[in-house]
């Protein structure tokens, strides 16, 4: 997501956001009591002077004419041209505070407005509750509950999609898109792979349906197979079928075997460990090799 907005047409000042401390001092841990509030001020870009998250007019590389949000607020707030410059004494005393109850932003609002944008420029301040906390730096999270309800209803979506699409999923199939995932399962252990599948799913559905619809799928399962089981190897991120090079990467690797048949009847008899099915693949890659 781009913290940065060029224009305020880009912002639906119908909304509403939710500006919440993500976790209190773990040493002092300090109880809010009413009156007590916690101060965000602007954080110091490489120049030294304060990020505003507001844009200056510019014309961008293609030529286009970009008004900027700084002048456009300082319209909006009725202030003398330059106020909001990021080198302004404004800055310097400007403040968001959050008392003991989480602070509403009003887009409607002039200064709701300008708390806004200021915040989305702040890194300490993620601006989901799906990133909240995967950043060290995250003390605060800003979130639009409209927006967290459209993207509840997606992940819903994707769920569905995920699971009556996994209903229709033969256990082999289960089995390599798991490998996918780092989790070599036996097709005989029905229960454990279906109970994987569904963790999958439930953790993260988009990425389930990518594996999926992904066309070299049975090709990717193959390689990891073959690697945790020794029949290849990875050397300095390449994968390697004894000296011969498959791939400089297991998707370029499960390219390469998609494309060669014998290969592929090779490695798939090696995992079988029955030495009579490796022969005969051999022999049949050898005589495919002098046609």
């Amino acid at each position: 997501m781009d913290r940065i907005i060029t224009d305020l047409k880009q912002v639906d000042r119908s909304m509403t956001y939710i500006v919440k401390q993500l976790r209190v001092d773990p040493l002092i841990k300090l109880k809010k009591y009413t009156g007590a509030t916690t101060q965000i001020g602007p954080s110091m870009n490489g120049r030294g002077n304060p990020v505003t998250g507001l844009v200056e007019p510019h014309t961008t590389l293609d030529g286009v004419k970009v008004e900027g949000t700084r002048p456009q607020m300082e319209e909006i707030l009725g202030m003398s041209p330059g106020t909001l410059k990021e080198n302004s004494p404004f800055w310097g005393t400007y403040l968001v505070r959050i008392g003991a109850e989480d602070k509403r932003l009003d887009l409607s609002e002039k200064e709701d407005l300008l708390a806004y944008l200021f915040l989305r420029a702040q890194t300490h301040v993620a601006l989901t509750l799906k990133d909240a906390g995967t950043k060290a730096a995250h003390e605060f999270v800003m979130y639009s509950p409209e927006e967290e309800d459209k993207i509840k209803a997606a992940r819903g979506n994707f769920r569905r999609k995920a699971y009556a699409l996994a209903d229709e999923l033969d256990l082999e199939t289960k089995a390599e898109i798991l490998s996918i995932y780092g989790q070599i399962v036996h097709t005989s252990k029905v229960n454990t792979i279906e109970a994987k599948i569904n963790e999958q799913i439930d953790s993260d559905a988009k990425k389930f349906l990518a594996i999926t619809d992904d066309p070299t799928l049975r090709h990717k399962a193959l390689i990891r197979k073959a690697l945790h089981a020794g029949v290849l190897h990875l050397e300095d991120g390449a994968v390697k079928h004894g000296e011969v090079e498959v791939g400089m990467t297991i998707p370029l690797a499960a390219i390469a075997v998609s494309k060669n048949k014998p290969l592929e009847t090779v490695l798939r008899a090696k995992l079988t460990g029955d030495m009579e099915v490796i022969k005969k693949a051999l022999a049949e890659a050898g005589g495919s090799k002098k046609k």
